[in-house]
């Protein structure tokens, strides 16, 4: 299910008085839209990567704050995980 389904989903279920997303693509703006059709009270928060942005997505969000490259580094995943036996790399330009 794509992420943006299951935003519209979860708001009209109920399940969220805040949703953060961690995204600077616009293609999430019809689902923010939908949000704020089903419940105009739930807040959307947009945190765009790094040196990312979509004025368009941020517009519509309620608040807006940007995620750190430190922390972003500080959060990835070692530089080999083992899967199953099999070793995967994280690359190089992640770092």
């Amino acid at each position: 299910m794509s992420f943006a389904v299951s935003l519209v989903e979860d708001a009209a279920r109920n399940l969220f008085d805040t949703a953060l997303l961690i995204t600077a693509d616009s293609d999430m703006c019809p689902a923010v839209r939908a949000v704020k059709r089903l419940r105009p009270r739930a807040r959307v928060v947009v945190a765009p990567p790094p040196n990312r942005r979509s004025l368009a997505l941020q517009e519509l969000c309620d608040a807006t704050f940007v995620i750190g490259l430190d922390k972003v580094r500080r959060a990835q995943s070692p530089e080999v995980v083992e899967v199953g036996g099999r070793k995967v790399v994280r690359p190089a330009h992640w770092a």
